[in-house]
């Protein structure tokens, strides 16, 4: 059988991906990355970088496939309460949308995750999940579509990641124990919730594809635990928080309906799942902060730099602050008429930001006529990519690794940064890329390492450069061995006051003297 999973890269997803391998079916998963991994997903899978919101973008997909598993959802309350917009688009729209490439492509089955916050309070994550069990019932009613919804209750097991806004509840608390030390529980501890390993949700999901049965089903055990019940599995002291607003004391759902209609039952307990769980280290790394190191002069003929600069600033805090991502901006001007040296500039942007902090980061390179596609996802990838050089947006055989590029703080050191001597524009980036090389520095190509293509958006100024005669003998310079006494190791310069775009925060930017 041909199957359709969306939301194939997240926790659930990718587990009901490996089962279907497993069973000799083949899987077509949809996935937009905003909150699940490409290394997630089967490498027998057949994996595309879709968005549900845009129905033109994947009903083509759904061509000739037997039945559908829809999972893709923004699945957090708290994430849902912050942006309800995302939560709506993603959750209904996203959802009519599925429905209706099914209804196109008469898809025979059509498996729905809801979830159990049906039982709780009223928020945007559950009125979106009211919602999509409400046109299941429409497309089954009116356009004859066998559809199925399952409400999943709290599921946990391995792959559960701790990015994102408000990761789910055994997630936290594993965060918080490596964190702090301890795990911070609201209220006395003493709510309640029918916690589901990942194993026996993707049979359910299964099992529900194999039947004819519509409806709303509960996936669950049957059996509520307290949060201080689960605290114990922690072994740490216990710190006990205000009640958050909205919280439900107790959750409880009945599993004898799936039992009867589905032929299904929960069978891994409490304690056999949260061996699997704390066996997984995937996810136990801190979010590092991306630093992003900007070098320019806007003076002359490339005084529009200044509103290039501008631009770009809030490009870049709208792409992270989006999606919750840390950052900081780094800017280095240089404060003279003399050439421009961007190879030193960008040595100086590096230098600053190792000041900025001590915890877990990535930089990026880039230009000042770069900018992040708003229309993308934060990619996960930039997660992933755990050392050396990511090239953004390399032109056919041209590295543009001093344009735009994502690294991390010791390979830049390996190679001791760029030569400081690359004046104008061009050659710097075959400078770096020359001491990769020679290095035996890992070197990707975003396009080529990633289904998440045209992350970066070039705005190159359609005007001629004052000193592109530089060029050919920047190319030149650059294939020099003199990695170890030119870079960061012999970079001289003094900063002489902090510039108009500075906020001492997120943007620091810096005038300097070379």
């Amino acid at each position: 059988m041909k199957y359709i999973v969306t939301g194939g890269a997240g926790f659930i997803g990718s587990h009901l991906t490996d089962s279907l391998i497993q069973n000799g079916d083949s899987v077509i998963v949809l996935d937009n990355l905003l909150s699940g991994f490409e290394k997630n997903i089967n490498k027998d899978a057949l994996f595309y970088n879709c968005d549900i919101r845009n129905l033109d973008s994947m009903k083509d997909y759904f061509k000739n496939v037997d039945g559908v598993f829809h999972l893709a959802a923004i699945a957090r309350t708290p994430w849902c309460v912050e942006d309800p917009i995302l939560a709506y688009q993603t959750n209904v729209i996203g959802t009519l949308n599925v429905l209706e490439a099914c209804r196109i492509n008469s898809i025979k089955r059509v498996v729905m995750t809801s979830s159990n916050v049906i039982y709780a309070a009223w928020t945007p994550y559950r009125s979106s999940k009211e919602a999509l069990e409400s046109l299941a019932k429409v497309y089954n009613t009116m356009y004859g579509l066998s559809v199925v919804c399952l409400r999943n209750s709290n599921v946990y097991g391995s792959r559960q990641s701790e990015l994102g806004p408000s990761p789910n509840v055994f997630s936290a608390l594993r965060k918080s124990k490596r964190d702090n030390g301890f795990i911070e529980i609201s209220g006395d501890g003493t709510q309640s919730r029918d916690f589901t390993h990942v194993s026996d949700i993707v049979k359910g999901h299964i099992c529900a594809m194999n039947t004819d049965v519509i409806g709303e089903f509960d996936l669950c055990t049957g059996i509520n635990h307290s949060l201080n019940d689960v605290a114990r599995y922690f072994n740490c002291d216990v710190k006990y928080i205000a009640e958050r607003p909205g919280d439900i004391k107790h959750i409880v759902q009945d599993p004898r309906p799936a039992e009867d209609n589905l032929k299904w039952k929960a069978e891994i307990t409490l304690e056999e799942g949260m061996k699997d769980f704390f066996s997984d280290v995937t996810y136990q790394k801190e979010k590092p902060t991306f630093i992003l190191t900007v070098c320019y002069r806007a003076r002359g003929s490339q005084s529009f730099r200044r509103e290039q600069i501008i631009k770009m600033i809030d490009n870049f805090k709208k792409f992270f602050e989006r999606d919750n991502i840390p950052y900081k901006i780094v800017i280095i001007e240089q404060n003279d008429d003399e050439l421009f040296n961007r190879g030193i500039l960008l040595n100086i942007s590096f230098l600053e930001g190792e000041k900025l902090l001590k915890s877990p980061k990535k930089y990026f390179h880039m230009n000042t006529d770069y900018n992040f596609n708003l229309d993308k996802s934060f990619p996960n990838e930039f997660y992933d990519f755990e050392s050396g050089f990511l090239d953004l947006n390399r032109h056919m055989q041209w590295p543009v690794l001093g344009a735009a590029c994502l690294f991390d703080s010791e390979s830049y050191k390996k190679i001791n940064g760029f030569p400081n001597d690359l004046y104008g524009w061009g050659g710097d980036d075959w400078a770096i890329y020359y001491r990769i090389i020679t290095n035996h520095i890992n070197y990707k190509i975003f396009e080529t390492f990633s289904n998440n293509t045209g992350i970066i958006i070039e705005e190159a100024p359609s005007i001629v450069r004052d000193d592109m005669h530089y060029n050919s003998k920047n190319i030149e310079l650059s294939g020099r061995n003199d990695c170890d006494t030119n870079g960061l190791s012999s970079c001289n310069y003094t900063i002489e006051k902090t510039g108009e775009f500075h906020d001492g925060n997120n943007v620091y930017h810096y005038l300097v003297n070379l």
